[in-house]
């Protein structure tokens, strides 16, 4: 069997596979990069292991994987996720690869431009700031639950999603029913304080906003906890 290259490797990738890059969101990288080739049957495994022993030679480390699609042939996937490995492959195949050669350096150029940010202190004070930023919206969060603020109101106060709203409220030990609870109670309170101020219950749908069955309504909640109450 003919000896395994490198221009033989960086061939088959040049026809075969891609490389694909996104943000991370974790903490030890600004990006993910990742190399992938596939091939289909049991062609694709013995190829592929042959392929990854080469690489494992010269300190590569690859993953080998497959995805079963019946009815269709099974399809064999090899990648190079790990930054030190997909960096010495791309150097390796570099100078053989034609069609993606831009993209192989671009990828090598941005790993020069932005490297591991594993324990840098750049990434340490991103992180930093996002807790800060994190620790003060949930500070402020307390106040918007008193004062009856919707998540979706919350959300759009402070420039996150709902979902970012509603774990803020999880870790703060609240929970969406302890919301509806706080907003509803707050309604009431409103009601109270402006049929003490002698509205009828017409002019306080009109004043907050609300169908008159809706006020009718709050006004027997109301009216019913201050009996508990009491």
């Amino acid at each position: 069997m003919p000896k395994m290259t490198w221009q033989y490797v960086a061939e088959f990738f040049d026809g075969e596979g891609n490389v694909s890059t996104v943000p991370n969101v974790g903490r030890h990288a600004f990006f993910n990069s990742m190399a992938c080739m596939c091939q289909s049957q049991e062609r694709g495994r013995i190829l592929f292991s042959e392929i990854q022993t080469f690489l494992r030679e010269h300190g590569i480390k690859s993953y080998l994987a497959v995805v079963v699609r019946p009815p269709h042939h099974d399809m064999w996937t090899l990648r190079i996720a790990a930054r030190p490995s997909l960096l010495i492959f791309l150097r390796e195949v570099l100078p053989y690869v034609r069609i993606k050669k831009l993209v192989v350096q671009d990828t090598l150029r941005l790993a020069i431009l932005m490297p591991n940010a594993r324990g840098s202190a750049r990434l340490a004070h991103v992180h930093q700031k996002r807790r800060e930023v994190r620790d003060a919206r949930r500070a402020g969060i307390v106040a918007d639950l008193d004062a009856g603020l919707s998540t979706s109101q919350m959300a759009e106060k402070y420039g996150v999603t709902t979902m970012a709203i509603r774990e803020d409220m999880r870790v703060l030990g609240v929970s969406y029913r302890d919301l509806r609870s706080l907003k509803i109670s707050a309604r009431h309170n409103e009601i109270c304080r402006l049929l003490d101020s002698g509205l009828n219950a017409p002019a306080i749908a009109k004043q907050l906003g609300l169908s008159l069955s809706t006020t009718y309504n709050h006004i027997a909640q109301a009216m019913e906890s201050l009996k508990v109450a009491s």
